[in-house]
């Protein structure tokens, strides 16, 4: 794995522990890549099941720092979860067929090897500030979600 996607696992990881400790919740590791299928961050007691992509094809429509609906996700600022999640997701595009896919196949490793977890895809383009990466996830499972944090 490339110095950049590897920091920049280790800086989300960072950012979710600080999110974490704030709400009592155990810190997470970033899981090594060696013949890994599956999450790129271990799973604590919040059931998140995070894949971080942080390369230029992230689409910069689902890169938002506000609670947006598109589709059927959600995406999140991850430096902002704690404000944003008191309110409702806004519809703003119909989303991004290439991070459906990634969220769909994160999904799949979750139904077989953790089915009452929550998918996550976290994207996050090069250059920008590791806080406004943003998490996403499926509107179904918003209000557990949101559960995590109040």
């Amino acid at each position: 794995m490339k110095a950049r996607p590897r920091s920049a696992e280790n800086s989300i990881v960072t950012i979710l522990n600080d999110l974490y400790q704030s709400c009592g919740y155990s810190p997470v590791e970033r899981i090594p890549v060696l013949g890994r299928t599956g999450p790129d961050i271990s799973i604590n007691e919040t059931k998140l099941v995070i894949d971080a992509k942080s390369r230029q094809e992230c689409p910069k429509g689902m890169i938002t720092p506000c609670l947006t609906l598109h589709g059927e996700m959600v995406a999140i600022q991850l430096g902002r979860i704690k404000e944003l999640v008191q309110y409702e997701p806004q519809p703003v595009s119909d989303g991004s067929i290439m991070v459906q896919r990634w969220l769909d196949h994160m999904n799949e490793w979750t139904e077989k090897k953790m089915p009452n977890g929550i998918s996550a895809i976290v994207l996050h383009r090069p250059r920008m500030l590791y806080e406004e990466a943003v998490l996403v996830i499926y509107q179904k499972d918003f209000g557990r979600f949101k559960s995590l944090w109040n």
